[in-house]
């Protein structure tokens, strides 16, 4: 056996033993004092929560999403690419909106080049809903040209924005934030979004460390054997736990 052989049976007998490592980008993010882990390699995305018994996980090749929820032992199975939900207009609980939301006039206005956040330079921009500044986003282009991020973000913008109700009304800040969505991506990866509010500001989330060619096993991104339902039925489910929690306060 020549050395070349040598090294591929090595190779062949450390995968068998140990499980296959991928060479994975992780990123760290604070959101509301708590902490997210987003794992992507090639197609594969795992978005870790602080709950240990509740994560994500995305095929991006099949267009699919896994809620997994380890406590009920089951997993919501959606499309990334979805459907806005059907409003339950039929049903006596239900009250269809007197009026439908007016226009806002979204925007998003340079302030400049920000501070450098998780080792990459970022600009800042101010959002605003029909002149009021809602929030002062921090964008980094050099961020999303790390490996998997760009796809991931598309992803995640379809999942939201493929299920938004339009005309339903919003407060002017989240529609206008719905509304520069595709603005978003254009400005790089958001690194950081600082609320503004009548009692002082607010850091919704910031990002606190991205690392690249991080080993993980590929079992990382496998589904359990769990129960899989579709997104409908957990929206039915809800409904049901709404009304019934409705029943109940009426009672008493």
């Amino acid at each position: 056996m020549n050395k070349l052989q040598s090294c591929i049976m090595v190779g062949l007998l450390s995968a068998s033993v140990f499980g296959t490592a991928w060479a994975a980008t992780i990123i760290e993010r604070q959101e509301m004092g708590k902490t997210q882990k987003v794992t992507l390699e090639g197609e594969n995305v795992r978005i870790d929560s602080s709950n240990p018994n509740f994560y994500i996980l995305m095929d991006l090749k099949k267009g699919n999403a896994y809620m997994v929820n380890g406590k009920e032992k089951r997993i919501v199975k959606l499309k990334i690419v979805g459907k806005p939900p059907t409003l339950p207009s039929q049903s006596p609980q239900y009250q269809q909106p007197k009026r439908r939301s007016e226009p806002v006039k979204a925007k998003l206005v340079k302030i400049g080049n920000g501070s450098s956040i998780a080792g990459y330079p970022t600009v800042n921009y101010e959002m605003k809903a029909n002149n009021q500044v809602c929030s002062e986003e921090s964008f980094s282009k050099q961020a999303a040209l790390v490996p998997y991020v760009k796809d991931f973000l598309n992803a995640i913008s379809q999942l939201s924005s493929s299920r938004q109700i339009k005309g339903m009304p919003l407060p002017p800040c989240i529609q206008a934030n719905n509304d520069l969505e595709a603005e978003y991506l254009k400005l790089g990866m958001s690194m950081k979004t600082v609320v503004k509010g009548k009692n002082g500001n607010t850091v919704l989330y910031k990002i606190t460390s991205i690392k690249t060619d991080v080993g993980v096993p590929s079992r990382l991104f496998r589904l359990p054997s769990y129960k899989i339902i579709s997104e409908q039925e957990m929206i039915k489910e809800n409904m049901a736990k709404r009304n019934q929690w409705r029943r109940e306060e009426q009672r008493r």
